[in-house]
């Protein structure tokens, strides 16, 4: 599914690290897949403060980056 979700996107190998890194760790734990990869990103990649992080559906989007990772 993230293969697909990826090349319909244009993302590469690294927008789909923290999702395929939460799914190796944890599995499919249904909505919560998000919060786990939103942990991801602010413990592995970090967030500046005043930095907008953006849940779109199982999407999620660091806006004013051009960052968008799925889960």
């Amino acid at each position: 599914m993230l293969d697909g979700i990826g090349a319909e996107l244009q993302l590469g190998d690294g927008h789909l690290e923290p999702s395929r890194a939460v799914l190796h760790d944890y599995g499919n734990v249904s909505s919560s897949t998000t919060w786990y990869t939103m942990g991801y990103v602010e413990t592995m990649m970090g967030v500046k403060r005043g930095e907008t992080l953006l849940q779109v559906g199982d999407c999620l989007v660091r806006v004013g980056k051009q960052i968008k990772l799925c889960s």
